[in-house]
């Protein structure tokens, strides 16, 4: 008999293409995101995907070359 997936034992982990951390389990198999996903980002701001990172880039709706800030600042201009 000839195997195209690799013999997993129990316990052992893997990450998935779908950046996904999965756990071989008795009864099969179980995988959880291993990523944040961006919630209440202001108005301006945008997340894009990178899936070679497996994480959002928040980023200038207008430009998304640039970073948003990830926190409010203030200061005296």
């Amino acid at each position: 008999m000839l195997l195209s997936e690799p013999v997993l034992f129990l316990g052992e982990r893997w990450q998935s293409d779908n950046c996904e951390t999965c756990r071989c389990k008795r009864w099969g198999y179980k995988c959880c995101t291993r990523f944040w996903t961006p919630i209440g980002l202001p108005e301006e701001c945008i997340a894009l995907w990178d899936q070679k990172q497996c994480q959002y880039q928040i980023v200038l709706r207008k430009d998304e070359t640039k970073e948003c800030q990830k926190e409010p600042m203030a200061g005296v201009l």
